[in-house]
């Protein structure tokens, strides 16, 4: 709901909230149980008091505190990754075709979104995480990356460019 309290919260502004949260609740306690909570749901570290500005909120940093969090390290090494595997195909496409990269891609995203789907079906499923299910679904989401970059990122504007008349594309 706009303008709720958990909605104010998830946007970053905990110095609106926070206030109505003492006046709505009996108890100052139970309104740091509250708040402590939405904030957990909503990935805000526990130090952070004021208002977030909406780049650190995405960025995974607090203004309180300059540290970035693992979130953000692991989505910079991920884009790394995809930036090196763009720029590995890009530079090898045409000794290894164009044709033969772009099949292999779409094989690969789809085997590893299958995969990805059962690990997640058996982590619902079961009463616990098994830490194997945990990892493999990490390992295939890193993957679908991957071979997202190898093939249907670089490929499709090269195909693009093929398919359309070149008084279309200038």
């Amino acid at each position: 709901m706009p303008e709720s309290l958990k909605w104010l919260i998830m946007r970053g502004h905990l110095g609106f909230a926070k206030p109505i949260f003492t006046k709505t609740s009996k108890y100052e306690e139970e309104a740091a149980l509250r708040l402590a909570q939405i904030k957990k749901d909503a990935s805000i570290p526990k130090e952070c008091d004021h208002d977030i500005v909406d780049t650190h909120q995405n960025m995974g940093m607090c203004p309180t505190s300059s540290r970035p969090s693992k979130r953000l390290i692991v989505s910079l090494m991920v884009d790394l990754l995809k930036i090196l595997y763009v720029i590995f195909t890009t530079y090898f496409i045409n000794q290894l075709g164009q044709r033969r990269l772009l099949l292999s891609s779409i094989g690969g995203v789809v085997i590893l979104l299958v995969s990805f789907k059962a690990c997640l079906g058996f982590i619902e499923a079961s009463n616990m995480r098994p830490l194997w299910a945990v990892v493999t679904c990490l390992v295939t989401r890193i993957g679908y990356v991957i071979s997202f970059s190898i093939g249907l990122a670089p490929i499709a504007a090269v195909y693009c460019s093929k398919i359309f008349p070149t008084r279309l594309c200038a």
